[in-house]
């Protein structure tokens, strides 16, 4: 968890500088929910969701698919848990 909040507070950062940064948001969003921060969760992903309406966890390997398999199953976890539809 410790690790979540740390990336939650990187994604905050690069968030201040571009609000819109939609590699933060999707951060931002599975952090937080994954540090049980649902309500900051649901925030990014609702603004994530307005810049990327088709975006789907079905789909998000198109975005990251460097990371490795474990990375890549938590990170769907989290945005999973801050709302986004399979």
């Amino acid at each position: 968890m410790a690790r979540d909040k740390e990336a939650a507070s990187w994604a905050a950062m690069a968030l201040q500088y571009s609000p819109e940064f939609p590699a933060g948001l999707r951060v931002a969003a599975a952090s937080n929910a994954m540090a049980g921060r649902l309500e900051q969760a649901r925030k990014a992903m609702a603004r994530l969701r307005q810049l990327r309406p088709a975006l789907r966890v079905s789909n998000i390997r198109d975005l990251v698919p460097h990371r490795r398999a474990i990375e890549l199953a938590r990170f769907e976890e989290g945005l999973r848990k801050a709302g986004l539809p399979e």
